[in-house]
Parts: C-alpha cells; sequence; structure tokens
C-alpha cells in the first residue's frame, strides 16, 4: 500500500497529534468558494493481480479516530465531513463513515444491496471520537467510543439487509480519508464532502 496526500487550490495536510499525543493529520479548515483548499489522504494498492481493498464477501470492519473543527460544512462543495470511505454512492460498491448533521453514519452496499446505520451520538467540536463500521454477514455495526475525562463511552447501533459482495470493477479505486475520491485518486471537486478537523488512527481490517 501506499499513502499520500490528494489536494487542489494550494491546500495542505499538516502533521498533528491527536488526545494521546499520537501522530495524527490535520486536515483543511472549511473556506467558501469553488476554488476552496482542499486536501484528502489517499491509500492505494500496488497488487500487480486481485485487489486488496476490495472485502467482497468477507466480514470486515474500518474506521478512525477524530476531531471535528467548530465550523464543518455549509458551503455546496463542502457540505458534509467523509471519514473514511472507498467508493462513491454511483458505485457498484462502496463503505463509508461520515460524520454529518452532528451524527455518525455508516454505509456498506454490494452487489446485492445497501445497508446505512446512523448513530445517536451527538459530535461536538470540542471532543474526540472514534468510530469503527462492522459488516458481518448482512447485519452493520457502528461503534461510536466517545473519548471524555471521566471514561469512555461506547453507543453500539445495528441494522441489517442484503449487501452481496463488494468489489469494484476500477480495481484502482483508492481508499480515502478525510474526503471524496474519484477512481483514478483526483478529488471530486464538485462536491468534496472534506473532513475539517484532526483524523488519527484510520484503518481497514478485512478477515481472512
Amino acid at each position: 500500500m501506499t499513502a499520500d496526500i490528494a489536494s487542489v487550490y494550494g491546500a495542505t495536510a499538516t502533521a498533528d497529534r491527536d488526545r494521546w499525543g499520537d501522530a495524527a493529520v490535520r486536515l483543511p479548515a472549511p473556506a467558501s468558494g469553488w476554488s476552496a483548499p482542499r486536501a484528502i489522504m489517499r491509500v492505494r494498492h500496488q497488487a500487480q493481480s486481485g485487489d486488496p481493498l476490495a472485502p467482497g464477501s468477507r466480514d470486515f470492519s474500518f474506521g478512525a479516530t477524530f476531531k471535528k473543527d467548530q465550523r464543518s460544512s455549509g458551503t455546496t462543495t463542502d457540505n458534509g465531513d467523509n471519514l473514511i470511505q472507498r467508493g462513491l454512492a454511483s458505485d457498484p460498491a462502496q463503505y463509508k463513515i461520515e460524520v454529518d448533521g452532528g451524527r455518525v453514519a455508516c454505509r456498506v452496499a454490494g452487489d446485492a444491496g445497501a445497508v446505512t446505520v446512523r448513530s445517536t451520538v451527538p459530535v461536538y467540536w470540542h471532543r474526540w471520537y472514534s468510530a469503527e463500521c462492522v459488516r458481518d454477514g448482512s447485519t452493520v455495526t457502528l461503534r461510536v467510543t466517545e473519548h471524555l475525562s471521566g471514561g469512555d463511552r461506547v453507543t453500539s447501533s445495528r441494522s441489517s439487509g442484503s449487501i452481496g459482495s463488494l468489489r469494484w470493477s476500477k480495481t484502482r479505486t483508492p481508499l480515502s480519508v478525510g474526503g471524496k475520491l474519484a477512481a483514478d485518486g483526483s478529488v471530486i471537486r464538485s462536491a468534496t464532502d472534506q473532513f475539517n478537523g484532526v483524523i488519527s488512527d484510520p484503518f481497514l481490517d478485512i478477515r481472512s
């Protein structure tokens, strides 16, 4: 795997630290206008055959730890906070965690259908959270951990439905952290859904 930053309009992603002092990445603050700076972490595989970022019919989990900026939406190009994802809603498959409308949501879509789970936990800009989405057969579980001074608080939400196999015809489609990328790895400028804030420990775990 290789990881780099895809950006437009002079955007930068900078090194930061999370609540525990571990390495994190700070993504651009929100800005209005078509030419607002945007930067997204891009992960691509180098396999000569197969697609190690495609779970197929296997169970898998993915997620990240994050803290949002006080302002993080409100423009047509940046009207959401996509945390981690592969694929778009129009693709044959997708897995995604977003932080929109003050709540975390997870979507897992395959060739048999899509399941979306929304958390009841409100997300406040000054707090750290971790989000993990788990596909287990036909059930999708979203776990949101609030990292509070008195101890962690974990809330789980789940939903079930037909999902099928997650495969991409364009096997070089990247995994993105902090916004939307096209199959060729470029930033989708029309609706980037840039995450505005700090992200640490993004992960994808596909069971063998």
